[in-house]
């Protein structure tokens, strides 16, 4: 879920926890508020308004944004997948491998915020 405020996106990470004991499982972490300024902006401008340069420029990155989503939630699905599919026996087996893949992640709690440049690069690494 969002957990920051809409009015920072640079503040948003792009991945969120979802965890339980053992098992790790992960979220796109998109503001949902950031496809509201969009569809706002967007019908603003139909009826002939000024929009805001902020506005502008979100509205101008809707398609880079729904890229970036579709190509995390098809990742972490992946991921998601995986650690239910996974025996207890299993995860403890795992441990190192998914401590490594954690490791990996963790830029996306981080540093990486849904105005960064590396978001391909992040999905690309991760998926390996």
């Amino acid at each position: 879920g969002n957990h920051l405020k809409a009015n920072d996106s640079r503040g948003n990470k792009v991945l969120d926890n979802k965890s339980s004991q053992l098992r790790q499982y992960y979220a796109s972490n998109f503001p949902s508020e950031i496809l509201d300024v969009i569809h706002e902006a967007r019908h603003l401008d139909q009826l002939g308004f000024k929009i805001p340069e902020i506005a502008f420029t979100i509205a101008l990155q809707e398609s880079t944004y729904n890229r970036h989503t579709l190509e995390l939630e098809s990742m972490l699905k992946a991921h998601n997948d995986m650690m239910v599919s996974l025996t207890t026996v299993e995860l403890h087996l795992l441990q190192q491998n998914l401590a490594g893949l954690e490791k990996t992640l963790r830029p996306g709690f981080t540093t990486l915020n849904w105005t960064s440049q590396r978001i391909p690069a992040f999905i690309s690494c991760c998926r390996k």
